[in-house]
């Protein structure tokens, strides 16, 4: 299957993220094998895994970001590895889609605690 092209947001957007997520959540308090800051709060952010296509996009909240990933819950499972895009989806604005590829699934009390790397653009 090709990969979908879509215009995708880089860093900047990540950075944009992170800052409104400190605003609203608290910073995680165990960092021993962090890189960045992980921020715990909610933020409401659009999943898709065809960003070309609209009927395919979900609206989530948000565990867990920093500058490198991200974390929700799902009802249904993700393998390791699947790309998929999320996007902010706190305003009325339409934002680009970052990259982001499933590096852990675990089963929970509220389906799938899925966490992901962003790839963002360059």
């Amino acid at each position: 299957m090709p990969e979908t092209t879509v215009s995708l947001a880089g860093k900047d957007e990540i950075q944009r993220l992170v800052v409104m997520a400190s605003k609203l959540g608290k910073a995680d308090c165990y960092s021993a094998k962090r890189k960045t800051l992980r921020i715990k709060g909610t933020l409401w952010i659009d999943l898709s895994l065809d960003p070309s296509g609209e009927q395919s996009i979900v609206q989530i909240a948000t565990e867990n970001i920093s500058e490198g990933g991200i974390a929700f819950c799902l009802k249904r499972e993700m393998r390791l590895g699947q790309v998929l895009y999320v996007r902010d989806h706190t305003d009325e604005e339409t934002h680009l889609w970052l990259k982001a590829v499933v590096n852990h699934c675990t089963r929970g009390l509220r389906g799938f605690l899925i966490g992901c790397a962003f790839r963002p653009s360059e």
